[in-house]
């Protein structure tokens, strides 16, 4: 999710950037130190603040679901309040990346929040979750991988699952 107040300032400090540049280079014809900084120190807040546009929002999820369907294995269950709770403590606020990881995602060994969003779990047992409704990623410390698997463990979910 997008979050958009961080995106309406990102805007603003690129149209203040552009301001700046215009003024100080082609109105002015300043080339100075100061006119160079201060274009400078509004395009670098610009690309500060858009690198952190794409962030987990779990706040909305109320439902998840564990699907894990591997050799003899096939678990379709609802996780409690309490592993919900985890699980968001987990996922929210985290970066959501594009990439192309070797670790291998099915559907079949996944996350169901809300009945519309997919996260597939590394099979290998990496700590990357792979969102599949918006091809991005959320990479987790090892400690939340930890943390993930103990909750799913209760439901015979087991990584490596190659």
């Amino acid at each position: 999710m997008i979050d958009y107040v961080r995106l309406v300032v990102a805007i603003l400090c690129l149209v203040s950037s552009i301001v700046f540049a215009i003024r100080f280079f082609v109105v002015r014809k300043d080339y100075s130190v100061t006119s160079f900084l201060a274009v400078g120190v509004q395009a670098c807040a610009f690309l500060v603040l858009i690198l952190g546009i794409y962030r987990m929002d779990m706040g909305f999820v109320n439902k998840a679901e564990v699907n894990f369907v591997y050799g003899s294995n096939s678990v379709v269950e609802t996780l409690t309040e309490q592993e919900l709770e985890t699980v968001r403590d987990i996922l929210d606020g985290r970066r959501l990346h594009r990439d192309n990881p070797s670790c291998g995602f099915s559907e079949e060994i996944s996350i169901k929040l809300n009945d519309e969003m997919t996260l597939c779990l590394a099979r290998d047992g990496c700590p990357i979750i792979y969102w599949k409704e918006k091809n991005l990623y959320i990479t987790l410390t090892e400690e939340e991988q930890k943390q993930l698997e103990a909750v799913l463990s209760k439901y015979n979910v087991t990584f490596p699952c190659l």
